[in-house]
């Protein structure tokens, strides 16, 4: 009784591995090294867009959003995110299998469907929210340079699939429990540490997953 009293009186603080200050000038050194591969990425990602918006092909755009999972798969959580986090490698795996889901959707993507224009605005909105990502860090009070931009970071490309999965109408369960699972551990890291933004990923998420999952849409003709 006395061992589980004593789990009982952990808090999720009590888990925590580093401190707020030790993540955060992880995460603004990482990003000031490796900014050029993020701008590289957001405008191979813009273009893929564009393809998509004119040619109908959504094969560059899976493609894309894969490569924006293996980079921080790699990047930051097997190269900075370890140092600190004995997870980090298990969060890397997460992402891997991802990438691979990313890149059978680049074989054999879903059925092009049309959706109320309503279901496609908020797909839109989130995508443009996860290309803003950077502005959160600052909105939060935290400096600039810890801001995380897509490409570098997990948290803007998981909101992004997402985003990409409402335009696209991916509605196989699968390959949205990357993105779900990355949003909780994300949002409780975030509230371990005591900053106020913890509840935006999550909640960003939840969204893209109900217009996904019960909008009305129907097969293009």
């Amino acid at each position: 009784m006395g061992a589980l009293e004593d789990w009982l009186s952990y808090e999720l603080v009590d888990f925590l591995m580093f401190s707020p200050d030790v993540y955060f000038r992880m995460v603004a050194s990482y990003v000031q090294y490796s900014w050029p591969i993020a701008a590289l990425y957001v405008s191979g990602l813009a273009a893929a867009l564009w393809w998509w918006y004119r040619q109908g092909d959504m094969r560059p755009v899976n493609i894309a959003v894969a490569v924006g999972w293996a980079l921080p798969a790699y990047m930051f959580f097997l190269v900075r995110y370890a140092d600190i986090m004995t997870a980090s490698p298990g969060f890397a795996a997460l992402f891997g299998v991802e990438v691979v889901l990313l890149g059978w959707a680049a074989l054999r993507p879903p059925p092009a469907i049309s959706m109320p224009s309503g279901l496609g605005a908020g797909g839109w909105a989130l995508m443009c929210v996860a290309a803003a990502y950077p502005v959160v860090a600052p909105s939060a009070g935290r400096a600039w340079d810890m801001g995380e931009p897509l490409g570098l970071m997990p948290d803007p490309i998981v909101l992004l699939t997402t985003a990409w999965f409402v335009l696209c109408g991916e509605r196989r369960v699968l390959p949205w429990l990357a993105p779900a699972i990355w949003a909780i551990a994300s949002g409780l890291t975030l509230h371990t540490m005591g900053e106020p933004d913890y509840w935006l990923l999550p909640i960003l998420v939840a969204v893209a997953a109900i217009l996904n999952f019960t909008g009305k849409r129907r097969l293009a003709a």
